[in-house]
């Protein structure tokens, strides 16, 4: 009986992780559109960050890094930053929303295909809870 207590108290903490790891942060995605533009010209890039099933997002705070020798930062949604790297934070209009939609602007410096993707990102939601993002895209400009 001494010897099976130990096993019992392990098969029920094993129980009880297993449980809190199913009730985890939901999931979400940030999407990137992928656009085509001429050397010289200016290019918008959408940014979507969607919820996980029957969830919202409050807020999101989202660092992007890209190529300054590609690309020249002009202005976008809630976004700030230059030479490589944009801060894009956003707040939800309502409290049940499912997504946040950011538009970026950069002028095309050069022929040829760049990315911009994510560095850091940090979403919220509606209860102050950490989202956990399971798929962070990226963006690929020719």
């Amino acid at each position: 009986m001494n010897r099976l207590k130990p096993f019992l108290k392990g098969v029920a903490a094993a129980a009880v992780m297993s449980a809190a790891i199913s009730f985890q942060a939901f999931a979400a995605r940030i999407a990137f559109s992928d656009p085509s533009a001429e050397a010289g010209s200016e290019v918008a890039v959408s940014m979507k960050i969607t919820a996980g099933e029957n969830e919202s997002i409050n807020s999101s705070n989202v660092m992007l890094s890209y190529d300054p020798q590609s690309l020249q930062f002009i202005e976008g949604t809630g976004a700030t930053g230059d030479a490589g790297s944009i801060r894009v934070v956003g707040e939800a209009q309502g409290a049940n929303s499912t997504e946040l939609v950011f538009s970026l602007k950069f002028k095309a410096l050069k022929p040829g295909t760049t990315k911009i993707s994510v560095s850091t990102q940090e979403i919220y939601n509606r209860d102050g809870g950490l989202v956990n993002v399971d798929q962070e895209g990226s963006s690929s400009i020719t």
